[in-house]
C-alpha cells in the first residue's frame, strides 16, 4: 500500500459517511436537509445581512458581533454575493475543507516516508474527531481545522527557514487568513511564539505574534466602533473566564477549577493530556535545551495550544469544539505511540511472520483497547445525537422562523434561540442569551434587567428565562418535540408580553398549527 492509496481510501471513508447522514437528514425532513444545530443559521443569517444589506449582524437592524468564526461567515457571504442565498452553502463548504483537511494531513505525514505511520494516524484523526459529523453539522469546524493543519504543517517547514525565507512567508501568510477561524487560534498561536521564542528566534517570534493577532484586533476595534465587544458576544456570554472579577486571584483560582472539572468530565481529553506528556519525555536522548526543542517543537506548540484550551475554552455538543485539538495533537503524539507500541514490529510480523509477543507489550494492548473503545464511543455518540439532532431543529427552530416570517416580520420578538428564527425571518431581535443583542448582553454584565416590554411576543425556553419575563405576560402556548438530545428544551413556550395581545398570537398559532411537522405536539393555555 502506498501513502496516495491511503489518501484515497481516507476520501472513500469520509465521503461515505458524509452521503449516509445527508441522504439520512434528507429522508428525514421532508427532502430538506436541516443542519443538526442552530448555530449553523446564525452563521447564513450574518452572512445574508453581511451580503444584501451591508451589516454585520444576526439582523438587519443592528450590528451584533455572533459569529465565533468571522473568517467562515464571511466565505457564506461570498458565496451568497457569488450564486445568491441558498441553505446548502455551509453544507459545501464543510465537505470542501473535509476533503482539505485530509489532504493535509497527507501532506503532513508524507515527509516520514512510512506509510503504515500515515495510515495509523490518519484512523485516529478520522474516527476519534470524527471529522464527518464535523461535516455535516455546517458550522465553521472544519475550516477551523484545515486552518490549524495547514499553520501546524507550515511551522513544520517554516521552523529552521530564515526570517523571510519563501516557507516562513507562506506561513505568515497562513496565521494571517486562518487567525479568524475561530478564536481558539489565539492559543495556537501564543504558543508557536512562545516555542519560537524558546528557539531563540526574537524577530520571527515578534512576527508571528504580530500577524497572527493582527486580523483579531483589526475586528475587535471594527466591532468596538460599532458598538459591539471587542471579541464576539458568544465568547463573551459563554466563558466565565472573559469576565474578570475583580479579585485576580480569585479569578485565576476559578480558571484552573474550571479546566480541572472539565478534564474530570471528559476521560477522553484527559488521556490526550497524558499521551502528551508521555509521548514528550519520551521522545528520545537530549544533550540540552536546544536539542530539546529542535526535536519536540511541533509537540510543545500541540502541548501548550492543549494547556491554554483546557484553562480558557470548553467542549461542545458533538465533539465540535475540541475537534482541531485532537487532530494536532495526532500530528504530535502519532509517531512517538507508533514506535512506543512496537508497530514497526508489528508491521514485520505481519509481513515476514516473524515472532511478536502482545504479552510484553502491555502498553500496546492498553493503547489499542482504550482508541478502540473511545473510537466507537465517540462514533456511537454522534450517531445517537445525528440520528435526531437534525429532526429536533427542523421541529422546533425550523417551524419557529417560519412562524415569525409568516405572522410577526418586522415585529420586536424575545428569544433564547436565534439562528434559524433569524435567518428565516426579519424580526426586530431581543436575544436573552446577549449574542444578538448588544444591549441585553450589556445588561447582563453590569447585573440590571434589559426592559422586554416593547416585544409583541416572546418564544423561550420556560426553564432558562421564565423569571425574567414581565409581569404582564401570558402564557398562550407550547411545542413540544420526542427525542430531544440538541435542543435547550423539549418545551418551547409562547408568551404574549401583553395580555391584550394574547389572543391573536393564540389564533396564529391554531392557524400554523397545520404546518407543522408531525412529532411536534401544540398545548393552549
Amino acid at each position: 500500500m502506498t501513502p496516495k492509496k491511503v489518501l484515497i481510501l481516507n476520501f472513500i471513508i469520509i465521503s461515505s459517511l458524509i452521503i449516509f447522514y445527508i441522504t439520512k437528514g434528507l429522508w428525514e425532513n421532508n427532502t430538506s436537509y436541516i443542519y443538526p444545530l442552530d448555530d449553523t443559521y446564525i452563521h447564513l443569517s450574518i452572512a445574508k445581512h453581511l451580503c444584501f444589506d451591508h451589516i454585520w449582524g444576526i439582523t438587519q437592524y443592528e450590528f451584533s458581533s455572533t459569529s465565533s468564526s468571522p473568517l467562515y461567515t464571511i466565505l457564506l457571504a461570498f458565496c451568497m454575493f457569488i450564486g445568491g442565498e441558498n441553505d446548502y452553502y455551509p453544507l459545501v463548504l464543510n465537505i470542501i475543507f473535509s476533503f482539505l483537511c485530509v489532504y493535509v494531513f497527507y501532506l503532513y505525514f508524507k515527509s516520514y516516508n512510512n506509510v503504515f505511520l500515515y495510515f495509523f494516524a490518519s484512523l485516529i484523526m478520522l474516527f476519534f474527531t470524527p471529522l464527518h459529523v464535523q461535516s455535516i453539522s455546517g458550522m465553521e469546524h472544519t475550516l477551523h481545522i484545515f486552518g490549524v493543519l495547514s499553520i501546524i504543517y507550515l511551522y513544520k517547514n517554516a521552523f529552521l527557514s530564515s526570517f523571510f525565507a519563501k516557507n516562513s512567508i507562506y506561513l505568515y501568510a497562513a496565521l494571517f487568513i486562518f487567525s479568524l477561524a475561530r478564536y481558539e487560534n489565539m492559543f495556537l498561536i501564543l504558543s508557536l511564539s512562545f516555542v519560537t521564542l524558546l528557539s531563540g528566534n526574537l524577530r520571527k517570534t515578534l512576527l508571528i505574534g504580530m500577524i497572527g493577532f493582527l486580523p483579531i484586533i483589526i475586528f475587535g476595534l471594527y466591532s468596538q466602533h460599532e458598538g459591539g465587544f471587542f471579541f464576539p458576544n458568544s465568547l463573551i456570554a459563554k466563558s466565565n473566564t472573559m469576565q474578570i472579577q475583580e479579585n485576580y486571584l480569585q479569578h485565576i483560582v476559578a480558571i484552573f477549577e474550571k479546566a480541572n472539572a472539565l478534564l474530570q468530565a471528559n476521560k477522553q481529553m484527559r488521556f490526550l493530556g497524558y499521551l502528551l506528556l508521555i509521548s514528550l519525555v519520551r521522545k528520545g536522548e537530549y544533550y540540552n535545551t536546544t536539542s530539546f526543542i529542535s526535536v519536540n517543537y511541533i509537540h510543545l506548540a500541540v502541548f501548550f495550544t492543549f494547556i491554554l484550551h483546557i484553562l480558557f475554552a470548553g467542549f461542545g455538543w458533538l465533539y465540535r469544539y475540541e475537534s482541531y485539538l485532537l487532530c494536532i495533537a495526532c500530528i504530535a503524539i502519532s509517531p512517538t505511540i507508533f514506535r512506543a507500541l512496537h508497530l514497526p514490529k508489528l508491521v514485520q510480523y505481519l509481513r515476514q511472520k516473524s515472532y511478536f509477543d502482545f504479552t510484553k507489550n502491555v502498553f500496546t494492548l492498553i493503547f489499542f483497547f482504550f482508541f478502540a473503545k473511545s473510537s466507537i464511543y465517540r462514533l456511537y455518540d454522534s450517531h445517537k445525537d445525528l440520528q435526531y439532532a437534525s429532526q429536533n431543529i427542523y421541529q422546533q427552530q425550523f417551524q419557529m422562523g417560519h412562524f415569525l416570517q409568516k405572522y410577526y416580520d418586522n415585529r420586536y420578538i424575545i428569544a433564547n434561540d436565534i439562528g434559524a428564527i433569524a435567518y428565516y425571518s426579519h424580526i426586530h431581535l431581543i436575544d436573552l442569551v446577549g449574542l444578538g443583542s448588544n444591549d441585553v448582553l450589556k445588561a447582563k454584565l453590569q447585573q440590571t434587567n434589559y426592559p422586554l416590554e416593547k416585544a409583541e411576543i416572546a418564544i423561550i425556553y420556560d426553564e432558562w428565562f421564565r423569571h425574567l419575563m414581565p409581569a404582564s405576560a401570558k402564557k398562550v402556548a407550547e411545542w413540544k418535540i420526542s427525542n430531544n438530545v440538541i435542543c435547550g428544551s423539549d418545551k418551547v413556550a409562547f408568551y404574549a408580553i401583553k395580555p391584550e395581545n394574547g389572543a391573536k398570537l393564540k389564533m396564529n398559532l391554531i392557524a400554523f398549527q397545520a404546518y407543522l411537522p408531525k412529532g411536534v405536539e401544540c398545548v393552549y393555555f
